[in-house]
């Protein structure tokens, strides 16, 4: 099987996986997670690009704006609350966030913030790529 044959079984494994114009942007201190999340959506075809800190990702969709933010609350320099308010100015709702953190009380904050969806840690790879995918839609 060919890499694109391969590209394209993976694409139809996951439902709705369609890339979106713009990158996604994801934010998170935990490298590992970082990685796992730029792997995952790059797979389906996403475009991704990637900041460990809060400052970075301002610098980032400053640069270029992107489709989605996955941004986990606990960032150093700039948490992602001031991180996702600064967003908001930017951007307003055109720009949705999905917040990740391993806190569960995380996910009131996060609709206080602006947040469109919510993930909480550990999560399953299924679960991020159809709220990455449903968050696009609904935009």
């Amino acid at each position: 099987m060919d890499d694109q044959s391969m590209e394209k079984d993976q694409q139809q494994s996951l439902p709705g996986a369609t890339p979106a114009l713009e990158p996604i942007l994801v934010v998170d201190d935990d490298s590992h997670v970082l990685q796992m999340i730029q792997w995952v959506l790059e797979d389906v075809g996403f475009e991704v690009r990637t900041a460990v800190d809060g400052e970075e990702a301002l610098t980032q969709a400053r640069r270029h704006r992107p489709a989605l933010v996955i941004l986990d609350m606990g960032l150093p320099l700039l948490d992602g609350s001031q991180v996702a308010a600064e967003l908001l100015t930017l951007y307003g709702a055109a720009v949705p966030i999905v917040l990740i953190t391993a806190d569960g009380h995380a996910a009131w904050k996060g609709k206080q913030i602006g947040a469109s969806a919510f993930l909480r840690k550990p999560f399953e790879i299924t679960d991020l790529v159809q709220t990455v995918q449903q968050t696009l839609n609904h935009q």
